[in-house]
């Protein structure tokens, strides 16, 4: 949309997916800039709301940003993934604004002032044992995590934590309610909450609710609904670790196709290697049930919390 700022017209998003990560919200992403008439930035996550004015956020966990290619963009940058794309509802797929809601809500405020009425806001919850296990699992399979689940838990004894993983919390990951109330707050009616269970067992309708929230008129569906988006599951060769850690980490190669080949080849690329190296090569090891009761009786209240929020039964997430 365009927006008034400083006396200038400049172009933002129209709608904004904030996360939270491990929740769906890259299918959601993908699936909805499968469509002509919306534009969803590549790369994904610019995270522009989360950390403008907010450095010492970002720097706090400067190597592992950088491992796995978290990025940090000024307004100029971030302006520029939406300037010209007048003929179509533009998006952001940004993980960190659940993470950081505070710095997000400021900022959305700061540069969209009276035009925050008009943004729409999705969010993707999860069984949040379910999603730091999942966390876990994508940062094993990128090279980020070496140890077992249990000991970047503090529950086993192990090897000393390298630096990057020393910056990885993921008790702290799975904490929903205080995010979750602080943008229902924030933007009431423009929030539309979906839940990973129900992506699962209803996909079609629960992606059609949020099409019609975001006010994108659909006749069809994605040609990529049936596809899965940076599903879990950790490299069973050591083949596909190697190209799993090349397709995160800044290289020539990257540099290359960033340059050269049209974003549309580009994304369709990625999206068919990744699907190979996860149909193939990546197996899904299933959380021990000691570790499970553990987490669910550490989450317990919050969950509690989360359900009063969204008027829902989450027993399941805590059974």
């Amino acid at each position: 949309m365009k927006v008034n700022l400083d006396n200038q017209s400049v172009s933002l998003p129209d709608f904004i997916i904030l996360g939270a990560a491990k929740s769906g919200t890259s299918s959601l992403n993908y699936w909805l800039d499968d469509y002509e008439g919306i534009h969803m930035p590549e790369p994904k996550e610019p995270n522009f709301f989360a950390f403008d004015g907010f450095q010492d956020d970002y720097q706090k966990k400067d190597d592992l940003n950088r491992a796995v290619d978290l990025r940090n963009y000024s307004f100029s940058e971030y302006q520029a993934l939406y300037t010209g794309r007048d003929d179509t509802l533009n998006g952001d797929a940004s993980t960190a604004y659940f993470i950081y809601p505070d710095n997000t809500i400021g900022n959305i405020m700061k540069y969209y002032g009276d035009y925050a009425a008009s943004l729409k806001l999705v969010l993707a919850l999860r069984n949040p044992v379910d999603k730091i296990y999942s966390h876990y699992l994508m940062f094993v399979k990128w090279g980020v995590e070496t140890r077992s689940f249990r000991q970047a838990l503090g529950l086993d004894k192990g090897k000393v934590a390298s630096k990057v993983e020393r910056q990885i919390n993921y008790v702290e990951m799975g904490y929903l309610a205080d995010s979750l109330e602080k943008f229902q707050r924030a933007f009431s009616g423009n929030l539309k909450v979906v839940l990973f269970d129900d992506l699962v067992v209803d996909k079609l309708s629960v992606f059609m609710s949020v099409v019609d929230h975001i006010g994108f008129k659909a006749s069809e569906l994605p040609r990529n609904i049936d596809n899965v988006f940076n599903e879990g599951g950790i490299p069973i060769r050591s083949t596909s670790k190697a190209v799993m850690n090349y397709r995160q980490q800044d290289n020539v190669f990257r540099s290359l196709i960033r340059r050269f080949i049209p974003l549309s080849v580009k994304k369709k690329l990625a999206f068919h290697l990744d699907n190979f190296l996860q149909r193939n090569f990546t197996s899904k090891p299933k959380l021990d049930s000691e570790t499970r009761k553990y987490l669910e009786t550490l989450y317990r209240e919050d969950v509690r919390k989360t359900e009063a929020l969204l008027g829902r039964d989450l027993s399941a997430w805590i059974s």
